[in-house]
């Protein structure tokens, strides 16, 4: 269920997210290939894409039978795109790039209250040396220790990103990132367990004989400025991007349709599409045809028009023209209105209108037949997963009874 969501959520997370299990399943490869787990995780694995079939294989068609935006994008060199070091820990945000000098101007780091612990941390290992390991917590929070320091410093300019891409078969997920930061989201994560062992760790350490006395002062002492250092720094982060950030405004769908296609979705846009032409306009008919009454509901379009000419006319609407779109109730005779195989400007879809035609057309995104097996094999996936899970509910219900 957590897979589903993350892959559904964003492509890249889900992608950082199975290299993560990928690592752990190296590291722990002798439970990872004993036979009972091995086709235990097999079978989680199996599930899943099973369970998402619907979302994951027209996404797939769709990238490999157009080209868009992000192909270009994702052959590009990374590195630099990283944060540079001095953005880890700069915790002031909106004061510009002249603080830091990293990439999009902005200090990017995992926060104020996890830096400090890390950095406590490490000064502690350097003194105890191979001390931490004998403590109940030792190796956990020794592991989350490192496993943060080494995603924060992916984030940065300073990892060996563009080596990374060189290596054959991997250069793709790997650029894919487009921003090494992004590694910083799954640091967090990894810095929460990390806080929580070390609290649990601190409790059973002797850090110095100075401290011993007052042990339980000094660990209540570092909650609590832990807790405070935490809270009023997400407070003021939170306050600033409320209060100083520029708002985007959307006073009319015009507004909303640009904004989603230029600030949300331009990777998506189509190859060779020119982002400046992406604003809202009327429909653009070819000399002759006559066009009224359009409107657009979602992907569900309907228009009217009348071609009182002895030619076939183009008809541009104005949104993107990716493959699958279709009109409603056409059968390919001749006569009747159909998609063109060509865009029209800046990718808009294109309808020709065959001569003498007069009347309403309606299009929606239909899709393709392969989109409605894949929904259908997810369909099956559901019934089975409820079968399976209900004849477990009904034997422990006939135990009971019967005890």
């Amino acid at each position: 269920i957590g897979l589903s969501g993350i892959l559904q959520c964003h492509l890249l997370t889900c992608e950082m997210t199975v290299a993560g299990i990928a690592l752990v399943c190296l590291l722990k490869w002798k439970k990872t290939f004993d036979k009972r787990i091995f086709v235990q995780l097999l079978q989680a694995a199996g599930i899943c894409l099973l369970l998402n079939c619907w979302f994951w294989l027209p996404l797939l068609q769709m990238m490999g039978t157009d080209a868009f935006w992000f192909h270009d994008l994702v052959n590009h060199d990374i590195q630099s795109r990283g944060t540079w070091p001095a953005g880890i820990v700069q915790l002031w945000p909106n004061m510009g790039g002249s603080q830091t000098g990293m990439y999009n101007c902005e200090p990017i780091q995992i926060g104020a209250a996890c830096l400090v612990l890390l950095g406590v941390f490490w000064v502690l290992c350097l003194k105890m040396k191979k001390g931490i390991s004998r403590n109940p917590y030792g190796k956990a929070v020794l592991f989350f220790a490192s496993a943060s320091t080494l995603l924060v410093i992916m984030g940065t300019n300073v990892f060996p990103w563009d080596f990374l891409a060189g290596i054959p078969g991997i250069r793709f997920p790997v650029t894919a990132l487009q921003f090494p930061a992004r590694m910083l989201s799954p640091a967090s994560a990894s810095c929460a367990f990390f806080a929580s062992f070390f609290l649990l760790w601190a409790k059973e350490e002797r850090f110095a004989a100075c401290i011993e006395e007052h042990k339980g002062d000094f660990i209540k002492g570092m909650y609590c400025g832990v807790l405070l250092l935490a809270v009023f720094s997400e407070v003021f982060h939170v306050n600033s991007i409320a209060l100083q950030s520029v708002p985007v405004r959307l006073y009319n769908a015009g507004n909303i349709g640009f904004v989603g296609a230029l600030e949300g979705g331009y990777p998506y846009l189509l190859d060779g599409a020119d982002s400046n032409e992406y604003r809202f306009h009327d429909p653009v008919a070819g000399e002759g045809l006559e066009w009224h009454g359009y409107s657009k509901e979602g992907t569900n379009l309907s228009v009217y028009v009348a071609n009182h000419t002895a030619g076939d006319l183009p008809l541009e609407l104005p949104v993107i023209g990716y493959k699958g779109y279709g009109i409603e109730g056409a059968r390919g005779e001749s006569g009747q209105p159909y998609i063109a195989g060509e865009r029209g400007s800046h990718g808009d879809l294109k309808v020709v209108v065959p001569a003498g035609y007069s009347g309403e057309i309606r299009i929606s995104y239909m899709g393709f037949a392969s989109f409605r097996a894949a929904e259908v094999i997810s369909l099956v996936t559901v019934l089975c997963i409820g079968v399976w899970g209900g004849r477990g509910w009904i034997t422990k219900i006939k135990r009971r009874h019967t005890r």
